[in-house]
């Protein structure tokens, strides 16, 4: 997936750059380019995960730059909640 500015007036990064640089060159922020959308099947996935799994297939689709067990271990690391 890439991530545009705001204004439009910067290049397209991928996620890891737009990470990095939090705000784009053109003083806006990075947004996803398209919103992808989630089918019916996931909804239905999604009813037998924990947390952590549902977090996962919610963020995926916005971070192809990470394998999916490190983007899992990242969710688990971020919940500070029991």
């Amino acid at each position: 997936m890439k991530y545009r500015s705001i204004l439009g007036r910067s290049p397209a990064v991928g996620f890891r750059e737009a990470l990095l640089r939090g705000m784009a060159p053109d003083g806006s922020l990075y947004v996803p380019d398209h919103l992808p959308s989630l089918p019916a099947s996931t909804l239905d996935r999604m009813k037998h995960l924990g947390l952590d799994g549902v977090g996962q297939e919610i963020i995926s689709p916005y971070i192809d730059e990470v394998s999916p067990a490190d983007l899992l271990e990242i969710i688990r690391g971020s919940w500070t909640f029991p």
